[in-house]
């Protein structure tokens, strides 16, 4: 997926720090800039990667800025379609 477009996260901009951490989180308060990561398809190399990381307003719209739809698997036999 890295390098198609920027990649809107839904946590917003964080400060990191020595400890080691599992999926630290920033900022979700409705007024914060949001992430967006991995760079995208006009960008050098050294960008095109999940680590960059920049902070942009949410209210930006820009054609290489998109988000990944996700959806929870469900466990086979636990109903449901």
């Amino acid at each position: 997926m890295l390098g198609n477009v920027f990649e809107w996260c839904h946590d917003g901009r964080r400060h990191y720090e020595s400890k080691f951490v599992i999926d630290p989180v920033g900022s979700t308060d409705a007024g914060p800039n949001r992430v967006i990561r991995g760079g995208d398809w006009g960008r050098d190399a050294q960008v095109v990667r999940a680590a960059y990381r920049v902070a942009v307003d949410p209210g930006i719209r820009y054609l290489v800025i998109g988000f990944r739809c996700l959806s929870s698997a469900r466990e086979p036999g636990s109903g449901g379609p």
